[in-house]
């Protein structure tokens, strides 16, 4: 049943929040009123209720005492902070609302003043008050297809927009409502609730007595309020939506945070103890949770001297009138409004810097003197030298101990005063912070007296270790990361192509990158020259493969040889009287073949076709099987072949195809002795060299490359190793970590958290509703989850994780989609736009109308397609 009590509190207050509406007609009794309602008068003065409603309170059964209990109402529980309840002042009691236990007629006053004077008198006459209550009561009982009507209204809701209003059961019972979900669904109404036999109840695993009890509580509870005719139907399912009435879906609200430092002292109390019961950072708290998860429990609990209920209502007035100008904003976060964005906002440093600076001096402002005190010592803020615990104790003569856990409360402070997200923060640093932190925030780092405080200040309000912090200004990078990439980029290659290498193989932001460069250059792998970066201390192989890149038509040896020398390139210098063995290493790995007599070429210039490719195979293929069938088991390349054919290509062509490419038609090829011999036979089948590599995969404890399975399969070649992993990934025995790198599954994602990596890439497909490219969703990740993958990881995971989660998601390239894909790649998409666009911005917009790309990657792609065109 709804008490009096609870339509007491649902009743409005006005703009000025300290003060309740005053009533139009004075609430003053008559001079001859009995003691008794005098008393009455004063207890429910504060109600706001008016004149008639307070005349008639004493019609209350006294049996109803319990319910309204007007005692307990007190001045006290309506005064708070400048914000107050959450209710609409145009929503007065009203007389047609029909409490039954209090009866407002119209206003003739003469009209009540004698009837006083009689009751003194005959003070047995409230008994035959009710008696003639009686006979009306016959008008009553037609009504009963009205109540019926009511019942069945009220039974028909769904449960889930009705159990707010069962607060009468004791504690909570929001564990016993998941145990009836289920028992009979996630989504039930009022009616299946009431009607759930508590024996079938209790067959459900791990409910007993208690909560047996609990249900027949909620089922009387419902009788309750089916019983109450001072509650219509339809006010019943006007406050039953109220609490979620004029809110966006849950899924727009899960974005958006409340700016904890503009709570007040309860408010923040208030949601620190949900963070603490959700089990989740204080920083996670969204208006979801808020709006659509509040646990109706905490109604009745106190926190900070208040009702929770109050302060929670109080905090949602404040949020729902904010709420309309942040959803208008242009930018998506407020400046220093009550709603910030959890969806990464674009900030220029600048921006940042300051509003950090101004979060800052503001909590060391308003912060108890110890806590300011702690917070400015230990880092080092404005002037002081950052001290240690022991200095900061005998100052404020505490123990060392009781320093720290006042900087442990103190930091936490710290973040919940900042009015900006940590995950924006940290983005904002990912992708800007140089490999001179100084340079990042120069205004706020000013006012640290150290480099190592103003890190340690950074990784406190981002929430994360110091460690990523320095793991972001000096990367750990391998020497040989830009090696595959120079081997086929004449240098100097440009230092921002470079670092979208480094972000693809390590997944790291693009600042970041640039930091990894800088690594290079200290370690003298790399070289910075006027035009960009040379490789520095490269192998033979990798030297002449970088030399041949400048001879587009090919050339000799010693002008390879001279070239590399010219370069500084190569660990050791090579010479220009005899051919040096780096040259056959060179066409072993596949960097260039031979183009000639005494003359290689670059296999980047060897511009073929797939037909081109698939039609030499062919008619090879078809000599060795006619072979075959005459007892002969191997054909010298040259003569049985090559000369018996019409082929349109050069000799030295069509044996680098054979070689290069043969293994896709089972053709293996020796070069050896000076003599091309080709056959269909191999030691190794195509089955036992897959095992080898798997066993391969298996001993190793890292992830492997190329050249490592090059290594231990007979022929090799670079080419037939490529062959051989992208059969094992299509057959999801093997998933590239980077663009380099190989591994087994089990191996790749032993400790990644799969179901959060699903959730929020999924989040994100259904927001962008066009393909995605993987380093979205990485950069994404790896900020928000604080991991470093590249992207090749996790198209890697997501495709290999995707049907196991139920997710019907397309791959091709490095795009993933919920509809299927009409590109194989980036690049083919900015070549489909390149046909209708000049400019790079046209081809970019156009581009970011069917897919959704960084900007870096999204450059990189138009830059390479319009160079080859």
């Amino acid at each position: 049943m709804i008490s009096i009590f609870k339509k007491i509190f649902s009743r409005p207050f006005s703009k000025n929040h300290n003060q309740p509406i005053k009533p139009e007609a004075s609430t003053a009794l008559p001079a001859e009123a009995p003691e008794s309602e005098i008393r009455l008068e004063k207890k429910v003065s504060n109600e706001c209720i008016s004149e008639e409603q307070v005349s008639q309170v004493d019609t209350v059964p006294k049996g109803h005492a319990e319910e309204v209990d007007l005692t307990s109402v007190r001045e006290d529980n309506f005064q708070g902070s400048s914000e107050s309840k959450l209710s609409d002042p145009q929503k007065l009691l009203k007389p047609e609302e029909g409490i039954e236990s209090i009866s407002v007629e119209p206003e003739p006053e003469p009209e009540p003043e004698p009837e006083p004077e009689p009751e003194p008198e005959p003070e047995p006459e409230p008994e035959p008050e009710p008696e003639p209550e009686p006979e009306p009561e016959p008008e009553p009982e037609p009504e009963p297809e009205p109540e019926s009507k009511k019942e069945a209204d009220l039974l028909s809701l769904p449960f889930d927009s009705v159990s707010h209003l069962l607060v009468e059961t004791k504690g909570s019972h929001s564990g016993v409502i998941n145990q009836i979900r289920a028992c009979i669904g996630n989504e039930f109404s009022v009616a299946e609730l009431a009607a759930l036999e508590p024996s079938k109840f209790s067959e459900v695993k791990g409910v007993g007595k208690g909560k047996v009890e609990l249900l027949k509580q909620i089922q009387s509870e419902i009788q309750l309020l089916i019983s109450n005719d001072g509650l219509e139907v339809s006010e019943l399912a006007e406050s039953a939506t109220s609490a979620v009435i004029g809110w966006p879906d849950e899924s727009k609200l899960e974005e958006l945070l409340v700016n904890l430092a503009l709570l007040d002292d309860a408010e923040l109390k208030l949601v620190k103890r949900l963070a603490k019961d959700w089990q989740i950072p204080l920083t996670e708290i969204n208006l979801a949770r808020l709006v659509y998860h509040w646990p109706r429990d905490y109604d009745v609990k106190k926190v900070a001297g208040h009702v929770a209920g109050e302060v929670y209502q109080r905090l949602l007035l404040r949020v729902r009138e904010e709420l309309s100008d942040f959803e208008s904003s242009e930018r998506g976060v407020s400046v220093g409004g009550l709603i910030s964005s959890g969806a990464f906002v674009d900030m220029t440093t600048e921006e940042m810097g300051q509003r950090l600076s101004d979060d800052l001096t503001r909590f060391l402002e308003n912060s108890p003197e110890r806590m300011s005190r702690v917070i400015a010592g230990r880092l080092g803020i404005d002037g002081r030298a950052s001290e240690t615990l022991e200095v900061i104790g005998k100052d404020l003569d505490v123990t060392r101990e009781r320093v720290r856990q006042l900087q442990k409360k103190a930091d936490v402070d710290l973040v919940a005063s900042m009015t900006i997200h940590p995950s924006n923060i940290w983005k904002n640093i990912r992708e800007n912070l140089s490999h001179n932190i100084v340079e990042l925030y120069p205004n706020l780092s000013s006012r640290f007296h150290g480099e190592k405080d103003f890190l340690q200040f950074l990784s406190t309000i981002c929430e994360v270790d110091k460690k990523e912090l320095k793991q972001l200004i000096k990367p750990v990078i391998s020497n040989d990361t830009l090696d595959e990439y120079f081997t086929c980029n004449r240098g100097p290659v440009s230092e921002d192509d470079a670092a979208s290498v480094i972000s693809e193989q390590y997944g790291y932001t693009e600042s970041q990158s640039h930091n990894a460069i800088a690594v290079l250059i200290k370690q003298k792998a790399v070289q910075k020259v006027e035009h960009g970066l040379l490789p520095l201390s490269q192998t033979k192989p990798l030297a002449v493969a970088q030399a041949a890149l400048f001879f587009p038509d090919g050339t000799g040896f010693r002008e390879i040889h001279d070239k590399a020398n010219e370069l500084g390139i190569c660990r050791t210098e090579l010479s220009l009287e005899r051919q040096d063995s780096g040259i056959t290493s060179a066409v072993d790995e596949g960097y260039i073949y031979q183009s000639g007599h005494g003359q290689y070429r670059h296999s980047q210039f060897l511009a073929l076709s797939q037909s081109q490719i698939n039609e030499v195979l062919e008619s090879v293929k078809s000599a060795l099987v006619a072979a075959r069938e005459n007892g002969m088991d191997t054909l010298n390349l040259r003569i049985d072949v090559y000369s018996a054919a019409n082929f349109e290509l050069d000799y030295f062509t069509v044996r680098h195809i054979v070689r290069e490419y043969g293994i896709q038609k089972d053709i293996y090829f020796n070069g050896k002795s000076g003599a091309d011999t080709i056959s269909l036979d191999e030691e190794f089948s195509l089955k036992g060299q897959k095992s080898s590599i798997i066993q391969f995969f298996e001993a190793s404890d890292r992830p492997l490359e190329n050249k490592d399975i090059t290594s231990i399969i007979r022929s090799q070649s670079e080419k037939h190793a490529s062959f051989y992993l992208n059969n094992l990934m299509e057959e999801g025995v093997l998933v590239r970590v980077d663009p380099t790198h190989y591994d087994l599954p089990e191996k790749a994602f032993a400790s990644a958290p799969i179901a959060l990596i699903i959730e929020r890439s999924e989040r994100i497909l259904k927001k962008a509703s066009r393909p995605v490219d993987a380093g979205i969703l990485a950069s994404d990740c790896n900020t928000r989850l604080h991991l470093s993958h590249s992207k090749a990881w996790y198209f890697s995971l997501l495709r290999h994780f995707a049907k196991r989660y139920g997710k019907e998601w397309f791959f091709s390239g490095t795009l993933i989609s919920v509809e299927p894909l009409s590109y194989s790649n980036l690049r083919n998409v900015v070549r489909h736009h390149m046909a209708n666009n000049d400019s790079v911005d046209q081809i970019r917009e156009s581009v970011l109308s069917e897919v959704l790309v960084e900007h870096q990657p999204l450059m990189n792609a138009i830059h390479s397609c319009r160079q080859a065109s």
